[in-house]
């Protein structure tokens, strides 16, 4: 596996082939890719026919039979033909959930790991003395969030159709990664000549980054370690932004996109921002059911002017947002290439909880999700994420200590509530 023929190796996808720089010019950080998804399973549970439905999944979703090998002077990727790692069934004798935890959360693959043909996709059935429990182990060279959610369905179905012993009602995938690949390098030049010119236009002059203040002489040791500020907006406040975001025409991202800038601007003087915002990467229908990193972070430019309100900001990341519309393909880091390797300040949303297919459902076994800590370690210096739960709205603001004084996040995370305020209050609509 470590060592395959030069003409079973694909080329890596754009995703990929950025994630593969990032490890290698900041392993310390890889180990962060390697997610691992830990089910307590209590009910009954049929073993065999879990293994089967893995193997099923893995025979229908090339990435999970895939591996990151050395190849031509960088690295390529090897798809096997058939399932190269079965369920795994892991006996823990007196031991307990808690061990297993800390167990799976040091096998998380470090970059040397990764890229030299580390397996990519593990799952295991763990017998504890508190039970037993479920885990899968996916490296983000395979997967993105979207593709947890068609994982989660498709080896549901596989499960039912073994225990019921019926045909699985998959519709057969006609289209797979390796083809996203292929039709990805294809396109590209022709993409480059009609669409880069406009992102030459956005990024024209653009800041290389955010001016965040430092910490003091003598803060944090670790160079990557991360650190994170969470709040809650006050009750109401995801109905408000839904709200203000219908009447202007929005969708609500745009109009934290842009209370985001605003409070950006505030809290550091930097009128000028580049913002990077994580979208699918995937058209309707030939890439709904793929499993892998399709994931693109689309590039917003925004300006804000001392006097202009959240609401205005909001209404031009809107245009903004529409107007790349039709240059959405291009990956970010050849958008970032044109203006010099900028760092744009990662912007991201989530949606409410509760989807359908957020855990496999294996039958009457009912399972039930349990933390596996992600390594404290990020290669950028701040990022922010909103979500939109059930009944409120989050914000998380995510730095390194080294780089940035936390005084300056205190500061930011009051200048976004403020924001979220005088958005869904529309303050300020007059101006600009």
């Amino acid at each position: 596996m470590r060592n395959p023929s030069p003409r079973s190796v694909l080329p890596l996808s754009f995703q990929q082939a950025g994630m593969v720089r990032n490890m290698t010019r900041r392993p310390e950080c890889a180990e962060q890719y390697d997610l691992v998804s830990l089910f307590r399973v209590d009910g009954p549970l049929d073993g065999d026919a879990l293994a089967a439905a893995v193997d099923d999944l893995t025979r229908r979703h090339a990435m999970l039979r895939t591996v990151v090998t050395a190849h031509d002077g960088g690295h390529g990727q090897y798809v096997a033909n058939s399932p190269c790692r079965r369920l795994a069934v892991r006996e823990w004798e007196h031991r307990g959930a808690s061990d297993v935890v800390e167990a799976l959360a040091a096998e998380r693959r470090g970059a040397d790991e990764v890229l030299d043909g580390a397996a990519l996709f593990r799952a295991a059935l763990h017998t504890t003395a508190d039970g037993t429990l479920l885990s899968f182990a996916l490296h983000h060279l395979i997967y993105d969030g979207w593709s947890l959610s068609v994982l989660w369905r498709d080896l549901s179905e596989f499960y039912a159709a073994r225990t019921l012993e019926r045909p699985a009602g998959l519709s057969p995938l006609t289209y797979d990664y390796p083809d996203f690949v292929r039709d990805q390098r294809r396109d590209w030049p022709e993409l480059a000549e009609r669409s880069m010119g406009f992102w030459r236009d956005v990024t024209a002059g653009a800041p290389s980054a955010v001016p965040w203040a430092p910490p003091a002489e003598g803060g944090c040791a670790d160079t990557w370690r991360a650190a994170r500020h969470t709040f809650t907006m006050n009750s109401g406040s995801q109905a408000a932004v839904r709200r203000v975001a219908r009447r202007n025409r929005l969708s609500p991202s745009m109009a934290l996109l842009g209370a985001t800038a605003w409070a950006v601007a505030r809290t550091t003087g930097q009128r000028d921002l580049l913002l990077g915002t994580d979208t699918a990467g995937r058209d309707r229908g030939r890439g709904w059911d793929v499993v892998g990193h399709c994931v693109n972070a689309r590039i917003t430019r925004l300006t804000a002017p001392h006097a202009e309100s959240p609401l205005h900001l909001a209404r031009r990341a809107g245009e903004a947002w529409r107007s790349s519309e039709p240059h959405r393909h291009v990956y970010e880091d050849h958008v970032l290439d044109a203006c010099g390797e900028a760092e744009p300040l990662k912007v991201n949303f989530a949606g409410a909880a509760g989807d359908e297919f957020n855990s496999p459902r294996l039958g009457p076994a009912v399972l039930t999700a349990l933390d596996v800590p992600v390594p404290a370690r990020d290669r950028r210096a701040v990022q922010v994420r909103w979500q939109f739960t059930e009944e409120e709205l989050r914000g998380r603001i995510t730095f390194r200590p080294a780089e940035v004084a936390e005084g300056v996040v205190d500061e930011l995370a009051t200048a976004l509530a403020s924001a979220v305020g005088e958005l869904c209050t529309g303050a300020g609509e007059g101006r600009g």
